[in-house]
């Protein structure tokens, strides 16, 4: 009778492979938030549970004054969505941040309940999906992470920086009207450029990691899995 295990000979070579890869650097410890615009609102309680849970990593939190002082590379944009969508700025500013420090970028109303396991860090790149039951999941932006200098995170700047009408859907060349920031510069754009790339260097997560209840959807999960953060959802709803 044939044997229904698959034979040394088809193992080896996939173990040996992926059990001898040792990363040469891993996502440095740095946890990244964006605020931008009314810092009165900013969530400094939900950012504050992340310093708990993280004590031996930086925290940094990005404002008005490194959006006004740094040169970013996608500034014309930035200022295009200034008055439109703040987490659309938010969103290229991650992108750039991420590019030249590394680290993990997370939203700022996002509520941390317990430490992010250590072997993420091994990770080239790591994200999460959206959550929810009613459409395709894309890869969202309030949980990134990358070593520095990823050369998948200069693709996504790059990109944008190339095109002066990224933010807008054209006709003839001409500007007919202005995509929503999930689109533009989003979770959609961040999931075609990964899709587009074929990146596959980059860890995609389960959704109910980050996203355990998305209410837009009435989606909440149950699964009894790991959670390591609650989503507020604060620019979704208007709520700051």
């Amino acid at each position: 009778m044939k044997s229904e295990f698959i034979s040394n000979q088809h193992l080896q070579p996939g173990i040996l492979h992926y059990s001898k890869r040792v990363p040469i650097q891993q996502i440095p410890k740095i946890l990244h938030f964006v605020w931008v615009g009314d810092e009165a609102k900013c969530p400094h309680h939900c950012i504050d549970s992340w310093r708990v849970h993280h004590p031996d990593w930086v925290i940094k939190v990005w404002g008005n004054d490194d959006y006004n002082n740094r040169q970013w590379r996608l500034k014309s944009h930035m200022q295009d969505m200034w008055n439109y969508e703040l987490n659309g700025v938010a969103d290229m500013m991650r992108y750039e941040i991420l590019l030249e420090n590394g680290g993990i970028a997370l939203d700022a109303d996002s509520i941390c309940l317990k430490p992010l396991p250590e072997w993420i860090l091994e990770c080239e790149a790591v994200a999460a999906t959206e959550n929810g039951l009613f459409r395709t999941p894309l890869i969202a932006c309030g949980f990134q992470g990358t070593r520095p200098k990823n050369q998948f995170y200069e693709t996504l700047v790059r990109e944008l920086e190339s095109n002066p009408n990224a933010l807008f859907k054209t006709i003839l060349g001409f500007r007919h009207k202005r995509y929503p920031a999930w689109k533009s510069v989003g979770p959609r754009y961040l999931t075609r450029i990964y899709q587009r790339e074929a990146y596959s260097n980059l860890t995609i997560l389960p959704g109910h990691f980050f996203y355990p209840e998305v209410g837009k959807d009435g989606y909440a999960y149950t699964g009894g899995g790991p959670v390591y953060a609650y989503q507020l959802w604060g620019s979704t709803f208007s709520g700051y």
